[in-house]
């Protein structure tokens, strides 16, 4: 009988390709991370006692705070936002210059909506 190596088991395998995985996940989520991106969720409304929340996903400043990229409302609506031109741009084609607070419209501003008409 000759001497050779022991079979390396298909549990080891997988465990090894397992781990790989999840060091390249957690690589691409410390690149993001450290380029400024964040997710961010901002309290919006409370229905039948259950907070209902505006969804960040872009990038941050050094205080952490959005700056631009996309947002989702609790109706689905998705919009994206640029804090540099105070611009929230929505899905349905209206787009908002002004005053900016918590993701959402707060104070003076100009909202032109699709259809050409202007708030």
């Amino acid at each position: 009988m000759a001497k050779g190596r022991k079979p390396i088991s298909p549990f080891a395998v997988i465990a090894v390709i397992a781990l790989i995985a999840a060091l390249a996940v957690a690589a691409v989520f410390l690149g993001f991370y450290m380029s400024g991106y964040r997710y961010i969720r901002v309290p919006y409304d409370v229905v039948d006692g259950e907070t209902e929340y505006i969804k960040f996903l872009g990038r941050v400043n050094e205080a952490g705070e959005p700056y631009t990229g996309n947002i989702t409302y609790p109706d689905g609506l998705a919009a994206t936002i640029d804090l540099e031109t105070n611009c929230i741009t929505y899905s349905n084609g209206d787009v908002y210059v002004g005053d900016i607070e918590d993701l959402q419209r707060n104070g003076t501003g100009k909202l032109t909506y699709n259809s050409g008409d202007v708030y």
